[in-house]
């Protein structure tokens, strides 16, 4: 598997734990797996990630395993490309209105990624007040 492809998977993970306002963290305790696994997809750490792992991710996120499939099939998939599959997944399967989309679509990555930041101190406050979504 190429180093991008797993990259990008590893953003789509993320990007759809921040539109739920859920800790990558949480997702992963969730499913049975070491906290580390994401951001060890994420920094290509693991190469050759098991499909059942990737699957139960893709489920406790509510993500779309053809858009895993698609980005892991392509070697030159990059984090951008996850992160976009995930809104736009985010949008078609209701989890996020087409106007707030938008909004993403037009933010410079520093404005996405410290919406990105607010998001998981939003998920971590949630939890730490016993909420959870």
């Amino acid at each position: 598997m190429e180093t991008m492809s797993v990259t990008a998977v590893g953003a789509y993970f993320e990007a759809l734990a921040d539109v739920q306002q859920v800790t990558v963290t949480s997702i992963a305790e969730q499913v049975g797996l070491q906290v580390k696994y994401i951001w060890r997809l994420r920094t290509a750490k693991i190469v050759d990630p098991s499909a059942r792992n990737l699957r139960s991710l893709t489920d406790a996120l509510r993500g779309s395993w053809e858009d895993v499939g698609v980005l892991l099939a392509n070697p030159d998939a990059t984090e951008s490309d996850g992160r976009a599959r995930a809104l736009a997944w985010a949008v078609e399967s209701g989890m996020i209105k087409l106007e707030d989309r938008r909004l993403f679509a037009t933010a410079s990555s520093d404005d996405l990624n410290r919406a990105a930041e607010y998001l998981r101190d939003r998920a971590v406050e949630r939890q730490g007040n016993g909420r959870r979504r």
